[in-house]
């Protein structure tokens, strides 16, 4: 069945839910704004970042309460995409989704701490 003539955009996206941390002191680098006179309690930072092949969105919050749940969490949003106008071609896409996949595993690990990251156990 030839429902779908031509695909523009591919993504992968992955939320990452990190329990028990303020992500900000986990991060290679610092992410700094002054806020001065003002308490803060949750802090979001949203970058796109222009890679080779994807585009990526990244946002980096802590202290976020998730639906149904008492403790609040950090979290760390990888979208990785792909957008063609001219289309992507029906033969090109399970090889594009491994290439999202492996761009955001590696934005994941250069964003993260040495030490925070043998935490979590990683198989490769």
């Amino acid at each position: 069945l030839d429902l779908i003539k031509v695909y523009h955009r591919i993504g992968l996206r992955y939320i990452n839910s990190l329990e028990n941390i303020n992500i900000y002191d986990k991060l290679i680098d610092e992410v700094r704004i002054k806020v001065a006179n003002y308490k803060t309690r949750s802090t979001a930072f949203l970058t796109v970042i222009e890679d080779e092949v994807f585009t990526i969105n990244l946002k980096v919050e802590n202290d976020v309460k998730l639906k149904d749940q008492s403790d609040s969490v950090s979290l760390l949003d990888i979208d990785v995409y792909l957008f063609k106008e001219e289309g992507i071609e029906f033969d090109e896409l399970f090889d594009l989704v491994d290439e999202a996949h492996d761009k955001e595993k590696e934005v994941f690990v250069n964003l993260l701490k040495e030490e925070y990251i043998a935490t979590l156990k990683p198989e490769y």
